[in-house]
């Protein structure tokens, strides 16, 4: 087990935890075609993030499980997601750099940017190295805080349950 000790450097990643919007359009869309939410709380004992996010893209609706750790001695923060439409564990990285967050895998990265408040997050997920991408998959996007939970007050809502939300 982790515990506090060893999350410590998940805090620059704490940015996250809450609930937040998504609204986005697709490369080449003429009008909005993205919208969702995602919900991101400390585990039980703080050692790893973990974010469920539901998304619709189009007409197709994405339900993921995301757990976010630390790789020890980097600045990286390993993720798997878990989605229905996958048949193993999908292998994302997160970083943060100056007032950049930055989520990369599977051939493609979002980089977007914070707010002076950390309320809002915009930008864009692109293939990396002008791979050819799916349908939907490079889009703009913009991430709306609708709340931060205190320690007093757990997550709750249809993304996950009651949960502690404060960090390490």
């Amino acid at each position: 087990m982790v515990g506090r000790e060893g999350a410590k450097p998940l805090r620059a990643l704490e940015l996250l935890v809450g609930r937040w919007t998504i609204r986005g359009r697709s490369v080449g869309a003429d009008e909005d075609n993205i919208a969702g939410e995602s919900e991101t709380v400390w585990s039980p004992d703080r050692s790893f993030l973990e974010q469920r996010t539901t998304l619709r893209i189009g007409e197709d609706e994405v339900h993921a499980l995301e757990i976010i750790g630390h790789e020890p001695g980097s600045d990286v923060f390993p993720a798997w997601v878990f989605s229905a439409g996958a048949a193993e564990p999908l292998r994302y990285r997160w970083r943060i750099e100056g007032n950049l967050l930055i989520h990369a895998g599977l051939g493609a990265t979002f980089t977007g940017q914070l707010s002076p408040d950390r309320r809002t997050i915009r930008g864009s997920w692109r293939p990396d190295d002008a791979r050819t991408t799916a349908p939907g998959s490079a889009y703009d996007a913009v991430m709306t805080r609708v709340d931060r939970p205190t320690q007093t007050e757990p997550a709750r809502g249809r993304l996950g349950g009651s949960r502690t939300t404060d960090g390490p």
